[in-house]
């Protein structure tokens, strides 16, 4: 495993709105190597804007915090649908219409 902490593989901390991958000991990063990482993450049940997605690195080299690119796509008709973490809750809207005609 790569990423752990306390000596726990396939762990991370969140800490101030950050969520913190620390490489075990005796692993290193390879230049040019692209890395894949994913999160289990239970969204609210309440509407959420997405919120802004930024990645830094520190160690032998250090990379400053820079802001991942978001497609903003539309999805299922959801403007920035393709936004993560975005939550929009659905509502419908229903209407009735009735006419009577009286007897004369």
């Amino acid at each position: 495993m790569l990423f752990g902490t306390a000596g726990v593989a396939s762990t991370a901390i969140f800490e101030h709105d950050a969520l913190r991958l620390t490489i075990m000991p005796g692993q290193t990063l390879i230049a040019q190597k692209v890395y894949a990482l994913d999160f289990e993450v239970t969204n609210p049940g309440a509407k959420q804007p997405a919120p802004e997605l930024r990645i830094k690195a520190s160690g032998t080299a250090v990379f400053e915090s820079e802001r991942l690119a978001v497609p903003h796509l539309p999805v299922t008709c959801v403007i920035n649908g393709s936004d993560v973490m975005l939550i929009e809750i659905p509502s419908f809207v229903i209407k009735a219409i009735a006419q009577s005609i009286p007897l004369a």
